[in-house]
């Protein structure tokens, strides 16, 4: 009987006489798997009801490969491209830069009606939309405006907005030169 109790007592300090039995997991005291899955003893915290967590067996083990991804940005000739469309990359080929050609093509076109030093100083400008939409430039660039200002707005509001800072860029840099 006193053997009994011994074999026990041993058992809440190191499960040496449970080791075959699940539910208790003991202390940490021989070589078995805690309930954490860890074997044996080790330099960690305690962890749980007693349990010990133990270091990582295999510290120098390298990691599986990963993969990357990386991005390769094309260099943008708009200064302010990131500002207007920060999700999108510059391509050459791609919708939006044409869009902005356009405008570009439109807003050169009305520089002289525009108090672009005035843009600068108040950080906005106005645009008609009647006779935006009524341009011929717009028109043939651009000849479903209206339904993609209807449909998506922020995206044609972009293209003006980074076809305006573009022509004030020009400008200013020409202004300077002469």
């Amino acid at each position: 009987m006193s053997q009994t109790s011994t074999s026990s007592a041993g058992s809440w300090q190191g499960g040496r006489g449970w080791r075959g039995r699940g539910w208790w997991r003991g202390r940490g005291g021989g070589r078995y798997y805690s309930h954490h899955g860890n074997r044996g003893r080790g330099n960690s915290q305690s962890h749980g009801r007693g349990g010990r967590m133990m270091d990582d067996p295999q510290p120098n083990r390298r990691p599986a490969s990963q993969m990357v991804q990386t991005v390769i940005e094309v260099q943008s000739p708009y200064k302010g491209w990131k500002y207007y469309f920060p999700e999108e990359a510059y391509n050459d080929h791609s919708p939006t830069v044409k869009k902005v050609q356009v405008f570009e093509k439109y807003f050169l076109s009305w520089s002289q009606s525009y108090k672009w030093d005035d843009v600068e100083e108040k950080g906005y400008f106005i645009v008609d939309m009647k006779e935006l939409l009524a341009d011929q430039i717009l028109m043939e660039g651009i000849p479903d405006l209206s339904t993609e200002m209807k449909d998506m707005p922020d995206r044609i509001l972009s293209c003006i907005g980074l076809a305006v800072h573009q022509v004030n860029f020009f400008l200013e840099n020409k202004e300077l030169r002469f």
